[in-house]
């Protein structure tokens, strides 16, 4: 999960607080916390007359900790932990959320040609990226070849109804931070959507899902961080109404080790750290879930395949790379 863009208008709120702004026209009310290991901000303006503010408050957070226990893998207890504990390759039961998360996993998995692939988590809790925490250094040639062995979306079977999965390796590792942040954005979008508020902007450690209008009555301005750590401004802004954006990138959790850096986003096919130093990989598309993982597997890509991907798949796109010449941005024709 990667924590990456920035919303401009955005004050991010240490704990759980609730603030109010009034204009000629519109009300906004704006909160915020920690989840899943980062932080989230919400902004709902017209917050219609029937709902309470504190009552809002904590329905989303009853959700944002019901997605906690379904997905982390910091979460001993949590769902997707309990699956990757359990040792049977037959069929698993789950939860019907948890197989709608990894079927688009799946989905995006067979798009990206196994760029993205969420049975990676052997090799990112190798590289030391996981819930052990361990003094970073590069693993064996003999380690990693290992690792990569339980390394396949295509070992993971889905099975609707009744929900379960199966693993053809009893060791698999199920790792869903390139798409559990989108997919709880999605899920407090949908909690707003179904309280008749439509003018909103929900953020989770830089994945965020927008409609409508800001407190201004104005489109909402997204600014895309400055591909480079310690660097908080935004290299490239944007005005949304509607949809999703997600970013992935190398400059905020990494590892340096001999002089030379270590991101956090695990090539699976070649078991490590993809080197595009000082990069990130914006992504638009209709849901935060379906954003947050394509992000991961076109920076996985590269720029080169990542946009000729973008063009047979129509995808809003943006690659940003610093260079000796500076800022390199590169985009699909679909990105605005």
């Amino acid at each position: 999960m990667n924590p990456i863009l920035i919303p401009a208008i955005v004050i991010f709120l240490g704990g759980l607080l609730t603030s109010c702004t009034q204009d000629s026209q519109h009300h906004l009310i704006q909160f915020g916390g920690s989840t899943m290991g980062t932080g989230y901000t919400i902004k709902v303006v017209d917050l219609p007359s029937n709902l309470n503010p504190e009552n809002l408050v904590n329905e989303i957070t009853q959700q944002l900790t019901a997605v906690n226990h379904l997905l982390s893998t910091y979460q001993a207890d949590s769902e997707l932990s309990q699956f990757n504990q359990n040792s049977s390759t037959d069929w698993i039961p789950v939860s019907s959320p948890l197989v709608t998360v990894i079927k688009k996993a799946q989905e995006i998995s067979k798009l990206t040609q196994g760029a993205f692939d969420i049975t990676v988590g052997a090799l990112v809790n190798l590289w030391g990226f996981g819930p052990d925490i361990h003094s970073p250094a590069i693993p064996t040639f003999d380690q990693i070849q290992a690792a990569k062995q339980k390394v396949n979306f295509e070992l993971l079977d889905i099975r609707n109804s009744p929900p379960a999965l199966k693993k053809a390796q009893a060791d698999m590792y199920l790792d869903l931070s390139g798409i559990g942040k989108g997919y709880g954005v999605d899920q407090i979008a949908e909690l707003l959507e179904s309280k008749n508020i439509h003018n909103y902007l929900v953020d989770i450690g830089g994945e965020e899902r927008i409609k409508g209008h800001n407190g201004k009555g104005k489109p909402w301005k997204i600014a895309i961080q400055y591909p480079r750590s310690g660097i908080p401004k935004a290299a490239y802004t944007l005005e949304c109404t509607s949809g999703a954006i997600a970013t992935s990138g190398d400059y905020q959790n990494y590892f340096d080790y001999k002089d030379s850096r270590y991101g956090h986003i695990i090539n699976p096919e070649t078991g490590w750290p993809t080197l595009y130093q000082s990069a990130s990989v914006t992504v638009l598309s209709t849901t935060a879930m379906e954003a947050d993982a394509l992000a991961t597997g076109l920076y996985v890509l590269g720029i080169e395949k990542g946009l000729a991907f973008a063009e047979i798949y129509p995808t809003a796109v943006l690659f940003l790379l610093q260079s000796e010449q500076g800022l390199k941005q590169q985009a699909s024709s679909y990105f605005p």
